[in-house]
């Protein structure tokens, strides 16, 4: 005789059901994080058991015995007719100084959490002196609430975001700040440092982490900052002013998460008044200390290292390759004028260092910056062709 067994399985619990009838439903607890994973791919396991209850003795009159399956058959209930749910808003509970502007973004949701397009949001902000357009780009004087509304069918619904006007701290410069100084960031890790230097070092850094600083920067001078860091991979990290790179650093690999060296961007003129930078990381893997602003001239570019020294790649993939100088104390700097990359022959290299080639062959890929330059010697390898089957053992005895 046959029954149909089946599991209804939501993403809060199981129905069980024996020729259609439920006789039991686990409810998940959430009490463990063993009872966590419903949404992760699970094994359906058909078992057969003889012996009667756990620890029972099998008995030889059981035998033979047999589990006979017709079929297996694993549905997914429709998604339905998309009904909009939320609307989520991007970016989430800001906070700025007062006569910022800020953009943000709505996307409606439906009940499944797909994104569904077509629907343009309504914008309001409160908040004394704040306004919002209906692109959701702000101009925030004081705290409030940014709500964004859209419609589909006859529901309309709301999502909403807080806002806050922070306090300044523009500190002067030439100055040294420590890296948890900061007076804005989406990063909260800190742990005691083993550097010479400082109590505390920012950690847990990833792709996208950010660190505000305010400063007081008394002329139109150019300055260079000297990062220390502490960098378990190679990674890099953008200055910016609002939405404008003003320079980009590369963090070289410097041995370990508390094995410490200084790293030296190119000048920036950051232009009297207040002004607040935003130090924005390019990957994970790298410590952070402090940062120091110094005039220009204190540091000065002694020699180009393009890394890797050399390369073997196959036709048509490609290699980054970079450029980073040092100055008279042996630091990484950033090297100024930005370097200019050249090749010879059929391969190609971009303005940020990027090579690659169509044709095998080995190429010198060179860097220069004003009167210093350096090269990598890159191989490109013909596409592999298949020329041998070997079968082993190639005997039998």
């Amino acid at each position: 005789v046959y029954h149909t067994y089946g599991v209804e399985w939501s993403p809060d619990s199981l129905r069980f059901t024996h020729d259609g009838v439920g006789f039991y439903t686990y409810v998940n607890p959430k009490t463990d994080w063993k009872d966590w994973p419903f949404d992760k791919p699970f094994y359906v396991i058909m078992n057969i058991a003889i012996g009667g209850g756990m620890g029972g003795a099998i008995t030889d009159t059981d035998w033979p015995d047999s589990m006979q399956v017709d079929y297996v058959r694993i549905y997914q209930k429709g998604l339905g007719t998309p009904v909009l749910d939320s609307i989520d808003i991007t970016p989430a509970n800001v906070s700025v100084l007062p006569g910022k502007t800020q953009q943000f973004t709505a996307k409606a949701l439906d009940q499944n959490g797909h994104v569904m397009n077509g629907l343009t949001p309504s914008w309001n902000i409160t908040g004394a002196g704040n306004t919002i357009n209906s692109n959701g780009l702000a101009v925030i004087q004081t705290s409030g609430i940014v709500t964004a509304s859209a419609t589909h069918d006859t529901t309309t619904v709301n999502g909403s975001t807080n806002i806050t006007v922070r306090p300044t701290n523009y500190k002067p410069i030439p100055s040294r700040i420590e890296a948890e100084a900061f007076d804005n960031s989406n990063v909260t890790q800190s742990e005691n440092t083993q550097d010479t230097s400082g109590v505390r070092n920012v950690s847990y850094i990833g792709n996208g982490s950010w660190f505000e600083y305010d400063l007081d920067v008394p002329d139109s001078a150019a300055y260079r900052i000297r990062f220390r860091v502490a960098a378990n991979n190679a990674s890099s990290l953008d200055v910016r002013i609002d939405t404008t790179v003003l320079s980009t650093v590369l963090l070289p690999v410097t041995g370990g998460w508390q094995t410490w060296k200084t790293v030296i961007s190119a000048p920036i003129v950051f232009g009297p008044g207040h002004k607040t930078i935003r130090i924005t990381s390019a990957s994970s893997g790298w410590n952070f200390n402090w940062l120091q602003f110094v005039p220009a001239s204190a540091h000065q570019v002694q020699s180009l290292n393009v890394q890797p020294d050399s390369a073997r790649i196959l036709v048509n993939e490609s290699i980054q390759l970079k450029a980073i100088g040092r100055d008279q104390d042996s630091n990484f700097i950033m090297p100024s004028p930005a370097p200019v990359w050249s090749v010879a022959g059929s391969a190609q290299v971009n303005a940020v260092g990027l090579f690659t080639s169509s044709t095998a062959g080995s190429y010198w890929v060179k860097a220069t910056s004003g009167s210093l330059s350096d090269s990598s010697v890159v191989r490109v390898l013909g596409a592999p062709v298949l020329t041998t089957i070997r079968i082993k053992p190639d005997t039998l005895v």
